[in-house]
């Protein structure tokens, strides 16, 4: 897969793809932005992480969540489970492929191409139930979302790899 190219639909990445990264290790299969919160956000082809603020030009730059992730496979549950999503459809800046969140634990660290995060909430409490949950019952956000701050600045691209940093 091109590093530039981003996945629209889930069913485009092979279950083999999948399951052949380790629990320490898995990879960006799609980055995603967008300019006002509460919105699906849209696949580009790199993000700008920036030290203690978030992710450039998105709609949740310097709040609490800096950056935040899902995993393909959460995705793709709800898609199974008849709803029209995809990468971005959870508000997710980076989905990803081979780590598994409840592998994870707060203040454990990842690094994400050349960036390093730290891992702050899993999970994600929802006020109200959201567009998702209203349509299917439930949503894999409150359970499968990585929420976390950026150590350090630089660039991930699609295809980056994202690996458990032993702390």
């Amino acid at each position: 897969m091109n590093k530039a190219s981003h996945i629209k639909d889930v069913s485009l990445i092979s279950e083999h793809r999948v399951n052949v990264r380790t629990k320490s290790s898995g990879e960006i299969v799609s980055l995603n932005i967008s300019k006002k919160k509460g919105e699906k956000k849209k696949p580009v082809s790199s993000l700008t992480l920036i030290k203690e603020k978030g992710v450039k030009s998105d709609a949740h730059f310097s709040s609490e969540r800096q950056l935040s992730l899902l995993p393909l496979e959460s995705v793709r549950r709800m898609k199974n489970a008849g709803l029209e999503v995809g990468p971005g459809s959870f508000a997710e800046n980076i989905t990803m492929v081979g780590i598994e969140p409840s592998l994870l634990k707060i203040g454990q660290r990842l690094k994400i191409g050349p960036v390093i995060v730290e891992v702050t909430h899993i999970g994600k409490d929802c006020h109200k139930p959201c567009a998702i949950y209203k349509e299917a019952g439930y949503c894999v956000m409150p359970t499968d979302g990585v929420f976390a701050k950026i150590l350090s600045s630089g660039e991930v691209r699609n295809g980056d790899t994202i690996e458990i940093v032993k702390n």
